[in-house]
């Protein structure tokens, strides 16, 4: 395919980018990112950012597809060489998606699309010049939030020439002041969350080592087994069949005698002399609960098959 039909296809598809979106994700994987990158290999210097939007609609929130990758990973690297040319495509999306029902949602497209950093100053300071200027509750509760997150996030300070376009606002201004406010208290509520399960981590992994002995005897206490049979299935699917310990140690911070220690204890668990009857079983999903042995049981069995 020469480069003028290249470009000539990507604009034929790209009006019925909606429609056509879905279907060429399901049945050809990766292919109109192949076609994307493509086009912009060939034309993204040259190519105006109205028409380049067009084509990208094309892939619009597609970047985690499996098949593709390449593609994917080099519209990312292009777009991040020409940072005015991305600013300008958020300009032309953002005036799309004032005019859609839903506008926030359409904006987690955009920027899925763009593959910008979530806690991007760039983007933060982008809405900043927005606020403003924009119309709309939802549009400027949206753009207050994301530049406060995204401010908060990096530990930037913010420009002082967007703060002073601000303060001939002072409606936008109490606005942005309330919601970076928001923002710091939900930050501080999850730091201390986090310590606090920090500290509860640290608690477990000292009981799990004051039971190394009694995991490869099996004779570890209940609440110990039930802890490390939940890590284990935690990611069962493909992590940990394929590796379990592996993803054991990465939950013991890579205490190899821990780590087989506990491997060991799970094994033992099918074993138990607690182990209950399938009436028990039954009456405790009728009741709502749960049996302290039944993650260990069921990561136990997965272990011994996979030995």
């Amino acid at each position: 395919m020469s480069v003028a039909e290249v470009a000539s296809l990507l604009d034929r598809l790209s009006t019925m980018a909606d429609v056509l979106r879905p279907v060429l994700a399901d049945a050809l994987p990766g292919w109109s990112a192949d076609l994307v990158a493509r086009g912009l290999q060939e034309h993204l210097e040259t190519v105006d950012s109205k028409r380049l939007s067009r084509w990208l609609r094309l892939v619009l929130g597609g970047h985690e597809v499996s098949d593709g990758k390449y593609a994917f990973s080099y519209i990312k690297s292009q777009l991040e060489t020409q940072p005015s040319l991305r600013l300008s495509l958020l300009d032309d999306y953002f005036e799309q998606c004032t005019r859609k029902e839903d506008f926030e949602l359409c904006m987690t497209s955009v920027r899925s699309l763009l593959f910008w950093d979530w806690n991007s100053p760039d983007f933060g300071r982008w809405c900043l010049k927005k606020l403003p200027v924009a119309e709309g509750d939802q549009v400027l509760r949206y753009l207050a939030e994301q530049a406060a997150l995204c401010y908060e996030a990096c530990s930037v300070s913010l420009p002082r020439e967007e703060i002073e376009v601000l303060k001939k606002n002072p409606e936008r201004k109490r606005l942005l002041d309330k919601t970076f406010q928001s923002v710091k208290l939900k930050e501080e509520q999850r730091r201390n969350r986090l310590a606090e399960q920090n500290a509860e981590t640290e608690k477990w992994l000292e009981l799990a080592k004051s039971e190394e002995s009694a995991l490869r005897e099996g004779k570890a206490s209940l609440p110990l087994l039930y802890g490390l049979g939940w890590i284990y299935l935690d990611h069962l699917p493909e992590t940990v069949i394929s590796a379990p310990r592996q993803w054991m140690a990465r939950n013991l911070r890579s205490d190899d005698a821990l780590v087989d220690a506990a491997i060991t204890g799970l094994q033992l668990s099918i074993h138990h002399p607690q182990i209950p009857s399938a009436n028990d079983i039954v009456q405790l999903h009728i009741d709502g609960k749960i049996h302290w042995l039944s993650l260990p049981v069921l990561a136990g069995l997965e272990l011994v098959s996979e030995t």
